[in-house]
């Protein structure tokens, strides 16, 4: 049996079903095994709490074991002793035997496999056996209570690795359950485990006859077969508080005594196993590969949905986020709005009054300054030119025209730039320029004609 230090799941279900009740065992990692957290038994028909038993995406991240737990006497468990000590070639020489060594027709059948022990150039195996319509039915019924199982197990086989293979024994685990009597015999000769025996009956006058003859045919088969020459010690392995009982019962069963051993109960085996099979010491499974990849699908879909749920709230919760900022931004605008409205008429008064106020200042800044221009003007008129016509117009412009000689041509230009240079105080009086017109009036004059643009005086 391969030996682990940890397991890789975060806790884990066991599921047994006895006659009319099922037990749910639920366990926690710990360590590098699993302990036991809750117990809790219900009548058949009872969902499991979905909560603790189902897989979603929490599992994808937290893994989960799911464990079943066949009832005993539906297995039927076969030692065989292999010529190899590899595990590889174990599965392929098992089923090459198998024909010859299934009871029933191989085509109605479901096995698995656990190896007990290696020693020399030989492998102890211990074969389980179940007749599929029986398998189904049994998942068929755990289903039933919302539990889909990863593990389908014989639990009896945990109780196997605690014995002292190397001494020649009989073992024998007696139980009482609601399906009736249950015992497992195991008989250990030559320092390996050679015949598994699992004997089930009702509880009724004749069952400890029949037990004792199924027994007694055991050891023939094991003489006949060369594994057992003398019937070797038996030791009864019971409850701490049931040794007395089945000791008393099962008296018939050594000439001489009977020893006994206590054994723990079924919420320490729930413990074993899972840790067994969590830290991979143990291997047999006999869920069905179908059922294996129904229940993988169905997991993964589980995951996707649970993904496209997350993102779909996520969706919508970003959603809501913007239609609320967007509300807000609205009430917002909405305020702003209302405040324009109110404030508009004040605001629009401001400026034309503002607009009053500078047309106003600008007039006193200007109320002197076509006398001052009128004034530089003049003195920078050259005597061969002739005023006609002084004009102001809004304020700004100054058209001046008037007459010269024919041959005046320099002296107009003279004057133009005469004007050019002109100041009023430090600042110049014209901002630009323009001769406008120069052109012949008679044979002897020519007309001309210059505007003005003037700079406003910045004193109030």
């Amino acid at each position: 049996m391969a030996k682990s230090s940890k397991i890789k799941f975060k806790d884990a279900n066991v599921v047994a079903l006895t006659g009319d009740r099922i037990v749910h065992w639920r366990l926690g990692a710990r360590g590098a095994g699993f302990e036991l957290t809750q117990r809790s038994e219900e009548e058949l028909g009872i969902a499991l709490q979905e909560k603790a038993v189902d897989k979603g995406w929490r599992q994808a991240l937290s893994p989960r074991l799911n464990i079943a737990w066949l009832p005993p006497e539906n297995v039927y468990f076969k030692v065989v002793q292999l010529p190899t000590t590899e595990t590889a070639e174990i599965g392929d020489m098992l089923e090459l035997q198998m024909e010859s060594l299934s009871p029933i027709p191989v085509s109605q059948l479901v096995w698995s496999y656990e190896i007990h022990a290696t020693r020399d150039t030989e492998t102890t195996v211990i074969l389980l056996l179940i007749d599929q319509r029986r398998l189904d039915r049994a998942l068929d019924e755990i289903e039933a209570h919302g539990f889909q199982c990863d593990r389908l197990s014989a639990p009896q086989l945990s109780r196997l690795w605690d014995l002292d293979a190397e001494e020649d024994a009989v073992y024998v685990f007696p139980e009482r359950n609601a399906s009736g009597i249950q015992i497992l015999v195991a008989w250990f000769t030559g320092g390996a485990l050679r015949f598994l025996q699992n004997f089930h009956s009702e509880e009724d006058d004749g069952w400890k006859t029949r037990f004792f003859r199924r027994f007694r045919e055991s050891a023939w088969a094991g003489e006949m077969e060369g594994w057992l020459e003398t019937l070797p010690p038996i030791t009864l392995v019971a409850p701490e508080g049931e040794i007395a009982e089945w000791s008393s019962e099962l008296s018939e069963l050594a000439d001489g005594t009977l020893h006994s051993k206590g054994r723990a109960d079924e919420d320490a085996l729930a413990q074993a196993n899972a840790s067994a099979i969590g830290r991979g010491e143990l291997r047999s499974n006999l869920l069905p590969g179908d059922r294996q990849a129904h229940y993988r699908n169905r997991f993964i879909d589980s995951v996707f949905l649970s993904a496209a749920a997350g993102a779909l709230a996520v969706y919508a919760f970003c959603l809501l986020v913007f239609f609320g900022v967007l509300k807000v931004q609205e009430m917002r605008r909405a305020k702003v709005e209302t405040q324009i409205a109110t404030t508009a008429p004040v605001y629009t008064n401001a400026l034309r009054l503002n607009e009053r106020i500078k047309i106003t200042e600008r007039q006193i800044r200007m109320r002197y300054l076509p006398l001052d221009a009128w004034k530089l003007v003049v003195s920078a008129v050259p005597e061969e030119l002739k005023f006609l016509q002084f004009n102001f117009q809004k304020g700004e412009t100054l058209i001046l025209s008037g007459e010269a000689p024919k041959d005046a041509d320099n002296k107009i230009t003279e004057f133009v730039e005469a004007l050019r240079e002109l100041k009023n105080g430090d600042t110049p009086l014209f901002v630009d320029v323009i001769l406008q017109s120069s052109s012949t009036a008679t044979r002897n004059t020519k007309r001309w004609a210059i505007q003005c643009l003037l700079k406003p005086s910045t004193e109030s």
